[in-house]
C-alpha cells in the first residue's frame, strides 16, 4: 500500500530555489562584510577601554598595564552603556542572539527591526571589549539574519523565504566570523531552519560557502582561535580523559545556563521596568515602547472596580481561547500576566 505524499519529504526544487540562491550570494557577502565589521569594533572597543588608544589591532586585555582596581571596573562601564543602548535604543539588543532570531522567525514572520541590525554589533562590541564574558557567536546570527531579513523585506518575499534568508545571513555571518562554513550550515538548520528541504538548505548553503570564501580574502585562512597540538597525542589516552571531562562540562555547562536565565529573571523581576501590586495578586511590565496609559493601569491597576482575581481569570481564560498563542507565553513565566480593560468614554 502506497503512503501519501509527505510535506516532509518533500526535496523539489524550482526556479525559486535558484533566485533564492541568487540574492543568497549577497546576503553571504552582506554577511561576510558585517563579521569583519565586528571583528574589528570589537578590537577598537578594546583598544580603547584597556590601552586608551583609537587602534584596529587584535588585543587581549591581558596586556593592559591598568590597575587591578580598574580592570574590574571597565566591565562595568561597558555594561551600563549597553543598557543605555537597550532602554534608549532597542531592548531587542539584549539577550544572547540566537533566542531573539528565534523568536524573530517564529513569533514575527523573520521581521527583524533595521535598528537591531545596526545597534545588535555596536553593542556586542561594547560588551565584549570591555571584558564581557560574552562571545561573537550569539550577535553576529542575530546582525547576520536581521541583515537577511531586511533584504528579505525590501523584496517583499515570504513568510518562508524571509526565513529562509534570515537563517542563511545567520549562517553567513558565523562561516565568516569563525572560519566554520559547514559547522554554520548544521547550526543554522539546527536552530533557527526547522527543516532538511532543498528550497530553504542550498540558499543557506550557499550564502555560507560565499561567506567562508570572502573571510579568507578579508581576514586571512585559518581558524579564528588557532590552537598549536603536539604531536604525539595518544588516541587512547585522550578518549579516557575526554569522557569524564565531557560529562562534567556538560553537567556545568546545563547549571550556568540555569543559573544564567535564573538572575535575568530575578533582574527583570526587581530592577526592571515592572510596577508591582501591593497585595501582589497582578503584576505589570513595560518595554520602552508601552502606551503611558498602560502605567497609570499598573499603578492604579483598580481604578472603576475591575481587576479581581476571578475576573482576571476569566478574561485571560477567555483570552487564550481565542488565541491559544498566549498560553506559550504564560507557561514561559512565573509572573501573572496583566488583562487590561478598556472602556469607552462615554463624552
Amino acid at each position: 500500500m502506497r503512503s501519501r505524499p509527505s510535506a516532509l519529504r518533500d526535496f523539489t526544487v524550482d526556479r525559486r530555489t535558484w533566485s533564492l540562491s541568487a540574492v543568497a550570494i549577497l546576503i553571504g557577502i552582506g554577511g561576510a562584510a558585517l563579521a569583519v565589521l565586528l571583528l574589528r569594533a570589537i578590537a577598537l572597543a578594546t583598544n580603547i577601554f584597556y590601552y586608551h588608544r583609537v587602534s584596529l589591532e587584535m588585543v587581549g586585555p591581558a596586556g593592559s598595564t591598568l590597575p587591578h582596581f580598574a580592570m574590574l571596573i571597565v566591565p562595568v562601564i561597558g555594561g551600563v552603556l549597553v543598557g543605555f543602548m537597550a532602554r534608549y535604543g532597542t531592548d531587542k539588543i539584549r539577550g544572547h542572539g540566537i533566542p531573539e532570531a528565534i523568536e524573530a522567525i517564529l513569533l514575527n514572520g523573520a521581521r527583524v527591526h533595521p535598528k537591531v541590525a545596526v545597534l545588535k554589533p555596536i553593542s556586542a562590541a561594547i560588551a565584549i571589549g570591555s571584558g564581557g564574558p560574552f562571545g561573537a557567536e550569539g550577535p553576529i546570527i542575530m546582525t547576520g539574519g536581521a541583515f537577511g531579513s531586511l533584504v528579505a523585506q525590501w523584496l517583499k518575499l515570504s513568510d518562508a523565504e524571509r526565513t529562509t534568508l534570515l537563517v542563511a545571513g545567520a549562517a553567513a555571518g558565523m562561516s565568516a566570523t569563525f572560519a566554520t562554513p559547514i559547522a554554520a550550515i548544521l547550526i543554522a538548520v539546527e536552530l533557527l531552519l526547522f527543516e532538511w528541504r532543498p528550497r530553504s538548505l542550498v540558499p543557506v548553503a550557499v550564502a555560507s560557502v560565499t561567506a567562508g570564501a570572502l573571510r579568507i580574502w578579508w581576514l586571512g585562512a585559518g581558524p579564528l582561535f588557532p590552537v598549536d597540538l603536539p604531536g604525539n597525542i595518544h588516541l587512547a589516552q585522550s578518549l579516557f580523559i575526554a569522557v569524564p571531562l565531557g560529562i562534567l562540562v556538560g553537567f556545568a555547562a546545563a547549571g550556568l545556563s540555569r543559573l544564567m536565565y535564573g538572575l535575568e529573571d530575578a533582574f527583570e523581576h526587581f530592577c526592571g521596568h515592572g510596577y508591582k501590586r501591593a497585595d501582589a495578586t497582578l503584576q505589570c511590565y513595560r518595554g520602552p515602547s508601552t502606551p503611558r496609559w498602560f502605567d497609570l493601569t499598573c499603578i492604579h491597576p483598580n481604578p472603576t472596580g475591575h481587576g479581581e482575581v476571578e475576573e482576571h481569570e476569566r478574561l485571560w481564560s477567555r483570552q487564550k481561547e481565542l488565541m491559544p498563542g498566549f498560553a506559550g507565553y504564560e507557561s514561559k513565566t512565573t509572573r501573572v500576566i496583566p488583562v487590561v480593560v478598556l472602556e469607552r468614554s462615554p463624552n
